[in-house]
């Protein structure tokens, strides 16, 4: 796993929580998902799009989740 790969260690300039799922949005516009198998959920341009982003990034692991079911 390379550096890029992780949670970026700075503050997270917006972080918003849905049920049991942590966003974080960070100053390179990259958006996280916090815990224990965190990941990359994307980009956000706009911190005011920070729950549309949420949004879509849910849409899209229900998506994919559903790909393997």
């Amino acid at each position: 796993m390379s550096t890029t790969d992780t949670e970026p260690t700075t503050r997270a300039v917006a972080v918003t929580k849905r049920g049991r799922t942590t966003y974080a949005l960070h100053l390179d516009g990259s958006l996280w998902v916090r815990g224990e198998y965190g990941y990359r959920a994307g980009y956000v341009s706009d911190p005011d799009n920070l729950e549309h982003a949420a949004d879509m990034a849910e849409e899209e692991m229900a998506c994919l989740m559903a790909e393997l079911a």
